[in-house]
């Protein structure tokens, strides 16, 4: 639905122009080195005498969105001046601008949501405060903080005693607009609605002076809001996630600004956070989160242990929630509180099946099939046909991971002063990717490979045109490469006797293993393997070169493997090029598929 400005209609392509193009609203600003937004406004120079600086007020806005930022801004502006006007005897003007959010709603008042008006405006300005003594306050902030609380007092109570509300007719949009509503000035409850803000504002006020002496008043939790939910149930659908007010916000609205946050998410999380989401939608009936209790989470807990689920993986699902909720506590503050960070699930700290490194017997029952003795491929489509050889071939004498492998570049192994290598790196961020910076390594290619005709292998490859070094292997959404491969060769280690504690990863605590045996420096085993390091050192102060790792490499001698060189087996040619890449779909996709075809 196109947005509305005032009385035009404003098009979606030209809001799409207007959020690229937005600038800063004045006194807008960031830090160096942080990504949240902060306020500033000078003080008048007839007023800067009142002051400890020249600014008037200099805070954090509490959110990382520049449209959030000017938003809140334009309400501080018009407040600010308010007070300026307050500070000069005169009366308060109507905000030159209008200030008003385009997440409004138009109410017709009523008694019940006048009174929720005051009491949500009473509480969210103990909040803010709060909030503010939280961050703390040096001796000259509060000394102008009890200046403005004295001259804010004053006026309020004048407004309470006569009953004249004019003053703050010029704040009142502002103060609308932190409620997320407006209020036509011919509504017959309008002066009702006034006076019940003054109070609710006088309170508060009273209250904060009160803190400011050193009292205890403490912040009343959210009242219920029935009735300005129920207009947030008619607007609320329009509205964007980074604009609803808190009582509006739903688990998804904070999904979305997750999954669109400056340092995207991996597409495997983000699947795996959506399928929560909609998991909790289904079982908790979707309530906002600030009407969250702990009760939803164990219904959730319930949910996901009543389909199977393990109880490390139904914690780690459940965590997803608090997750979400946590990032909106730290970037748009509108939830102050995790419920469910208390809830606990049995046996979900216990330990997932330990990851054993390879060992002689192993090697032997895996590299005894036919498929590593006779060169004879798999027909499977997830085993990529030349993958299932030398993806395997390349874990035991690498350690690299298998995504690492299966996303390999023809032009990833190439000869540079008169040494082979490999490098694992990212070219394609679409569908390549790599765990973490030291992950990022060139590394001496192991004799072992070359007698076996890997070099031969890429060498065929490239002649017939190859960018992939395994064009075969699909690629998923979720897991790029290494996910459909993973998947067979989970079916092929088990079928060759391997438990549970024996994965492909095993060949990477393989290499590891021998190298310590060997008394190998770790910084050289770390740079070989593409491990962080466990110090600042071994992370930013060690840089090894390929050359520096070649006796490293010749100390990678898996116990009693020797295999027989099979390639080329027979007949054998390089694959056909295919049309485009090989993608598998997803299990979002799949589910959705068979159920088109059951209608």
């Amino acid at each position: 639905m196109p947005a509305m400005n005032g009385s035009k209609t404003v098009p979606a392509s030209e809001q799409c122009v207007r959020t690229a193009d937005m600038k800063p609203h004045p006194g807008v600003y960031r830090r160096p080195g942080s990504n949240r937004w902060q306020f500033q406004l000078q003080a008048p120079t007839d007023l800067r005498h009142l002051f400890a600086s020249q600014w008037a007020c200099r805070m954090s806005l509490g959110t990382a969105e520049l449209a959030q930022a000017n938003a809140k801004a334009k309400l501080l502006h018009a407040e600010w001046e308010a007070k300026f006007s307050e500070l000069r005897g005169q009366p308060v003007r109507a905000p030159r601008a209008h200030v008003q959010s385009p997440a409004l709603a138009p109410v017709k008042l009523t008694p019940e949501l006048i009174q929720q008006a005051g009491a949500l405006t009473h509480q969210r300005m103990l909040e803010a405060d709060e909030t503010a003594r939280t961050a703390g306050l040096t001796g000259a902030e509060m000394a102008v903080k009890a200046l403005e609380l004295e001259v804010e007092a004053g006026r309020l109570k004048q407004s309470y005693a006569t009953g004249d509300s004019s003053f703050i007719e010029g704040m009142a949009p502002a103060w609308l607009a932190m409620l997320g509503i407006e209020v036509s000035a011919a509504d017959p409850l309008r002066p009702a609605l006034m006076r019940e803000l003054v109070k609710a504002r006088l309170r508060a006020t009273q209250a904060r002076q009160a803190r400011h002496t050193g009292e205890l008043v403490d912040t009343p939790p959210v009242p219920v809001l029935e009735a300005l939910e129920a207009i947030g149930d008619r607007a609320g659908a329009e509205l964007a996630p980074a604009d609803k007010p808190a009582h509006l916000l739903t688990l998804r609205d904070v999904f979305e600004l997750w999954k669109a946050k400056s340092e995207t998410p991996s597409a495997k999380s983000i699947d795996t956070a959506l399928r929560v989401v909609e998991a909790f939608e289904q079982v908790t009936g979707n309530p906002p989160l600030q009407r969250l209790t702990w009760k939803e989470g164990l219904k959730l807990r319930d949910h996901f242990l009543a389909q199977g689920l393990s109880p490390r993986t139904t914690k780690d699902r459940v965590g997803w929630v608090s997750t979400l909720i946590r990032y909106e506590m730290g970037e748009g503050r509108r939830v102050q509180v995790d419920p469910w960070v208390s809830i606990k699930v049995e046996k979900g700290d216990e330990s997932v099946t330990v990851r054993k490194a390879t060992r002689a017997a192993e090697l032997a029952s895996l590299f005894s099939l036919p498929l590593f003795q006779q060169y004879h491929l798999p027909k499977a489509k997830n085993a990529g046909r030349d993958a299932a050889y030398w993806v395997p071939v390349l874990g035991v004498y690498t350690g690299a991971r298998i995504t690492e492998l299966a996303q390999l570049l023809v032009a990833d192994v190439f000869l540079k002063d008169g040494l082979w290598r490999i490098a694992f790196r990212v070219t394609y961020p679409e569908w390549q990717s790599l765990k973490n910076k030291p992950s990022w390594r060139e590394v001496p290619l192991h004799p072992e490979l070359v007698r076996l005709g890997f070099l031969d292998y890429c060498q065929a490859l490239r002649d017939a045109g190859h960018e992939r070094l395994f064009p075969l292997v699909p690629v998923s959404d979720s897991n790029n490469a290494g996910g459909a491969l993973s998947k067979w060769f989970s079916e092929v280690k088990t079928a060759a006797g391997w438990g549970k504690e024996h994965t492909f990863h095993s060949f990477r605590h393989g290499v590891e293993t021998m190298l310590k045996r060997a008394k190998e420096p770790k910084a050289h085993i770390d740079c070989y393997t593409g491990h962080a390091g466990d110090s600042v050192a071994d992370r930013d102060y060690t840089h090894l070169e390929p050359e520096d790792l070649v006796e490293t490499v010749l100390k990678v001698r898996p116990e009693g493997l020797r295999l027989p060189r099979v390639f080329p087996a027979t007949g054998w040619s390089a694959p056909v090029e295919p049309a485009e890449l090989l993608k598998t779909r997803s299990r979002r996709n799949r589910s959705a598929a068979r159920a088109l075809k059951r209608e």
